[in-house]
Parts: structure tokens; C-alpha cells; sequence
């Protein structure tokens, strides 16, 4: 990091390469169930308005000490994992290695991190140090996801420079998933005057995963918009979205969307994951706090 306000690449990364070494080198301690409690810890911190960015300002020394909080630490980890499942472990991987090899020994920040992961240089034009990593070159050489140049850095710096967590409504018209996003707050309802306020100008670039039960294959979309719609076919019955909860937002199925999730855990509950089970236990328990959920 070149100063303290990306603190976060220092210690997001090592919360979570804590998780990935002994994932690797120990997996029958299953550590990925650790994470997800670790994501529920920043799912709660994120959710009160006085939370902060992950990259905050930090000149003086009080605000220098209190970026060393569940914000960098936890969130910055969860963040990661995100973006890693979302770009798949391959060009994830690739990335980082890039981005240890350029900057081993040296500072870094935000950017540098995002040219790396979106670099696509061979590794011969690597070993010739012709990295592609001007601005220009970083955007042209961008991974390509589903037919389109995904803008890394404009993406993550939804996740990086404000703060909070981003709620998705998810709906069924015919053949559409349709899809809504808004900040999720747990100090102040839906009713409440202040909400809307509080609402007023969160966007983020979220990289949805979603199954269904037609088809176990993990499907991907990045929601840019307010709202959105993505076609999944008539014949889908239920969808799950964010898969594995490898993505760090709340998920709130409206209409008859949460009876048919709880109809597929009373009558096949193995139809999903350990980790999907959880996370929508831990969802309604979430939007019931909130107020976006009846608790009966």
C-alpha cells in the first residue's frame, strides 16, 4: 500500500489468504465455514450507517488507528472471495500473480491491484516485462465476461469507495428474473422518513451467481443498474441467488419467492449446498431485523 487509506490490501488480503492456505493444505477442517461466519460478522458491522469505505481517509493518527477494523479486515477478505468466484479461480489466480510479481517490494494501491487482475498479457510478454498496464491498455485488455470488456477497476471501486452493503430484491415476471437493488440498512427501517434519504446515491456493480432447480450449473451477471432483468426460462421453478454465498450482498426473494425456498429445504434440502442452506437462514434472519420481512 502507498498510504494508509488502503490498508486493506495489506491486511483483506491476509484475513483471507488465511482461509485459502489452509483450505489448501488442511481441507478436512473445512475452513470455508469460518469465512462464511467472517462474512456474517461484516454483513453486520456494513449494515449500520456508521460504517466506512474499505479505502477511507486517514491523515491523523486517530483515523489511521481506527482503519484497522472488521471494515479492512473482514470485509476487505469477503470482498475478495467475491471477486475471486465471480472472475473464476484461473484468471483470479493469474492475476495475483501478476500483481505480487510487478509490486513484490514495493507499495501499491487500489488500481494497480485491478490492472493486474484485468491484465491478459501472455506470460512470455510478462517474462519481457511488457506487462500492459497503462489505463488504455488495462481497459482493452480487460477479462472478458459473457461477450463484454468488463470494467474491473470501475466495478470494484463500487465495493472500495463507499460504504455499506447492497440489498437484491429478486422477483419472477414469465421467463424473467427480475432484479432491484438498494442499500441495506439494519438501524433504520423501511418506514422510517430518514430511509430514503439514506438511500439517496448507493450504487454498486454487483457480480451475481444464481442456480436453479433446472439446472445446477452456476450461472453469472453483473447488475449495474438500479434494476435489472435476466432471462432463466418458463420452465424454472425456483432460482437461488448468490451461490455458496460467495458474494457479499442480501438476498430478499419477493412474492411467493421465500415459500418456495423454504419448500426446497423442508422437502430436498440437499437440492442446495450447506453453504446455500445458510445463507438463507441467515438472510431472513437479516431482513426480518430490517423490516423488508414478516417474522411469522
Amino acid at each position: 500500500m502507498e498510504w494508509w487509506n488502503d490498508i486493506w490490501l495489506n491486511e483483506g488480503f491476509a484475513k483471507y489468504m488465511e482461509f485459502i492456505s489452509v483450505e489448501a493444505t488442511y481441507p478436512e477442517l473445512r475452513v470455508d465455514e469460518y469465512l462464511l461466519d467472517t462474512c456474517f460478522a461484516a454483513f453486520g458491522y456494513d449494515s449500520m450507517n456508521s460504517s466506512r469505505p474499505i479505502c477511507s481517509p486517514a491523515e491523523t493518527p486517530t483515523q489511521i488507528e481506527q482503519m484497522f477494523d472488521t471494515i479492512s479486515y473482514e470485509k476487505g477478505a469477503c470482498v475478495l472471495h467475491m471477486l475471486r468466484h465471480f472472475l473464476t479461480d484461473e484468471v483470479f489466480q493469474s492475476g495475483i500473480v501478476r500483481y505480487l510479481r510487478k509490486f513484490s517490494y514495493r507499495n501499491t494501491h487500489n488500481q494497480d491491484l485491478w490492472d493486474s487482475l484485468s491484465n491478459t498479457c501472455s506470460e512470455e510478454d510478462f517474462l519481457r516485462n511488457e506487462y500492459c498496464y497503462s489505463g488504455r491498455e488495462a481497459f482493452r485488455n480487460a477479462y472478458l465476461f459473457s461477450g463484454d470488456h468488463l470494467d474491473l477497476a470501475a466495478m470494484m471501486n463500487t465495493w472500495t469507495l463507499q460504504k455499506g452493503i447492497p440489498l437484491v430484491t429478486v422477483s419472477r415476471k414469465g421467463p424473467y428474473l427480475l432484479l432491484r437493488q438498494e442499500r441495506f440498512l439494519t438501524t433504520v427501517m423501511p418506514t422510517d422518513p430518514l430511509w430514503f434519504t439514506l438511500q439517496q446515491g448507493f450504487l454498486w456493480h454487483i457480480p451475481l451467481t444464481f442456480t436453479t432447480d433446472t439446472s445446477g450449473t452456476i450461472r453469472r451477471h453483473l447488475m449495474t443498474a438500479p434494476t435489472d432483468s435476466i432471462h432463466i426460462g418458463s420452465e424454472v421453478n425456483w432460482v437461488k441467488v448468490n451461490t455458496d454465498m460467495t458474494g457479499y450482498y442480501v438476498v430478499h426473494y419477493e412474492d411467493d419467492g421465500w415459500e418456495k425456498m423454504a419448500k426446497v429445504l423442508l422437502e430436498n434440502h440437499t437440492a442446495l449446498s450447506y453453504k446455500d442452506r445458510t445463507h438463507l437462514i441467515h438472510n431472513a434472519f437479516q431482513l426480518v431485523t430490517a423490516g423488508h420481512l414478516p417474522a411469522q
